[in-house]
């Protein structure tokens, strides 16, 4: 369906040979509804496990919410949807993906679910987040409960001013609020250090913010 303009409404109910029983596509594959400008929802995805990567990218998309079957995403899967302005992730799903969001500049309402570890490189890169509040990850496991965030990872996001990370944010990395130029107040653990282990130092390239350390 990749480039199909025009394309509005998906049903992935498929009636089996006895006409009655339906059975949902588990599996969206990279690219699937590409440049779909017309596609407005997901409501289709129900029972789906995996979605591919850039499968909805530069769609029409203007609410996401993702089933609590999905448990995982691909990178760039709704990359520079100019529409989307919320997004609800389920929470089986741990990890957000390179670019997973990056350049959807009306996005300004996201749920991250309760599970998510990890933040991938320029994952919402020049998105219109206005504020980030990432849920604290407890199991108990403090290993296990680490969550990092990657590179680049919220770069230009020019409307976001505050940022509260958990204390079990271990990693951040280089240059992730770079461009943000309406930040001012970053909450984070005196234990967050850069991917080498260092103490940060590379965040932004901008010296208007203000580091809050939160005690564990």
């Amino acid at each position: 369906f990749q480039n199909c303009s025009d394309l509005n409404k998906v049903n992935f109910d498929i009636p089996q040979s006895d006409g009655k029983t339906k059975q949902a596509i588990k599996d969206i594959v990279a690219y699937t509804f590409a440049g779909c400008s017309s596609l407005k929802n997901t409501s289709f995805l129900k029972e789906t496990v995996s979605i591919g990567s850039y499968a909805f990218m530069g769609s029409g998309v203007e609410n996401a919410v993702i089933p609590d079957t999905v448990t995982s995403m691909g990178e760039g899967v709704f990359a520079e949807c100019k529409s989307l302005v919320g997004v609800k992730l389920p929470d089986g799903l741990e990890a957000i993906s390179k670019g997973m969001f990056s350049q959807d500049t009306s996005l300004t309402r996201f749920d991250f679910g309760k599970n998510i570890k990890e933040i991938g490189e320029g994952a919402f890169a020049g998105t219109g987040l206005t504020e980030l509040k990432i849920p604290y990850r407890n199991t108990g496991n403090s290993d296990a409960d680490n969550i990092i965030i990657g590179e680049s990872a919220f770069s230009g996001c020019v409307a976001l001013t505050d940022v509260v990370l958990p204390p079990n944010v271990s990693v951040i990395g280089d240059y992730a609020f770079n461009s943000c130029g309406s930040l001012k107040n970053l909450f984070i653990s005196q234990n967050t250090k850069a991917p080498d282990g260092d103490t940060i130092t590379n965040l932004v390239l901008r010296t208007t913010y203000k580091i809050i350390y939160q005690d564990n």
